[in-house]
């Protein structure tokens, strides 16, 4: 996973760009990758955990999208990373809200990411099997934010 992350280190800063993060699910598990790799401050702004409706609402997610679509869809996903590019103010932005452990009306824990920019925004469900680990999702949806931002910034020029 080093080796990916160093390519984002590689993409970002051969660019010029830098990078915040809008977490819910993770819980900063995206933030603990970015940062594992020394030179990350060249590139990575930071990042918030808004876990609550509330702090999500100080990134521009409204409580009607919430209502409508529901704190885990793709609509809030991509409003967190709207919200940090607004907040924050990098070139790129990443949001992530999910569920990391089965309940009532979710059978296995999976997240929705999405990736934005001034340009354009990005997003995809990563779903974990059944029966994962609360850490194991945290960790499996990380990586597949990580791989969406790869793969985002490789479409960048």
């Amino acid at each position: 996973m080093r080796a990916r992350v160093a390519r984002l280190k590689d993409r970002l800063t051969k660019r010029g760009l830098r990078l915040a993060v809008a977490e819910s699910m993770t819980g900063g598990a995206l933030s603990d990758l970015i940062t594992s790799v020394p030179g990350a401050s060249r590139y990575y702004l930071g990042g918030l955990v808004a876990y609550s409706p509330e702090l999500k609402a100080q990134l521009n997610v409204s409580s009607a999208a919430i209502k409508k679509h529901g704190l885990y869809s793709r609509q809030v996903a991509e409003a967190l990373a709207r919200g940090a590019l607004k907040k924050f103010g990098p070139d790129v932005a990443v949001g992530i809200t999910g569920i990391a452990h089965p309940d009532k009306t979710h059978r296995a824990p999976g997240a929705w990411v999405a990736v934005a920019s001034g340009r354009k925004v990005v997003s995809k469900h990563i779903t974990c099997k059944a029966g994962a680990r609360r850490n194991e999702a945290r960790k499996k949806v990380a990586r597949g934010a990580l791989e969406l931002l790869l793969e985002f910034l490789r479409t960048w020029d």
